[in-house]
């Protein structure tokens, strides 16, 4: 082939290159014709989906910033309970009832001097008197599994470490409850 006849072909795949280019951008041209005369009309649709999704924004970010609150707010509390958690100690004791009040309560048994008063002094009251060892002081608050608050007030000669004594009303109470291993929960100073 000669130059010539090459410099023909060159020239025809250029011409043919520019005239698919053109051929290309006019049909662009022509879907973009198209497709915004499809979206001209819907326009206000779009402008309220728009406006919509920018409401359901600004709602979630208002939320958000709720949930943020209410965690920082819970995050507080959640210090607080184990802040009071660290005050409590829990240990297994052996707990039995005593019933110091009973008119069938036996001196030296169930009580040393007058039944009424404990060894702190203050007056026995079943459901909430309890008597314990010499490890844990008088006035201590204590929770006793399915039991509930007592408060050590009262010794007892056979009440020994990890060993609980509460006060109930009748002798008939204490022989039914018998000897129970339960946790107690001890409040620390």
């Amino acid at each position: 082939m000669s130059s010539r006849n090459n410099n023909y072909w060159k020239l025809g795949l250029a011409i043919l290159l520019f005239v698919t280019i053109v051929i290309i951008l006019i049909s662009l041209i022509k879907i973009s014709i198209t497709m915004q005369s499809l979206i001209a009309p819907n326009d206000r649709g779009l402008e309220q989906i728009i406006v919509g999704a920018h409401m359901r924004l600004e709602e979630a970010e208002i939320r958000i910033e709720r949930l943020e609150k209410k965690n920082e707010e819970l995050t507080q509390k959640l210090e607080e309970v184990r802040q009071k958690l660290e005050k409590w100690g829990i240990e297994v004791f052996e707990v039995t009832a005593y019933a110091p009040l009973c008119l069938s309560a036996i001196e030296g048994m169930c009580f040393s001097g007058d039944p009424s008063i404990t060894a702190s002094g203050e007056t026995v009251i079943p459901g909430i008197t309890a008597a314990a060892g010499r490890d844990i002081p008088f006035g201590t608050v204590i929770y006793i599994e399915n039991i509930g608050k007592r408060i050590v007030q009262d010794r007892g000669s056979m009440i020994t470490n990890y060993h609980l004594d509460i006060a109930v009303k009748t002798k008939k109470e204490a022989l039914v409850f018998g000897r129970q291993e339960l946790r107690v929960f001890i409040q620390r100073e």
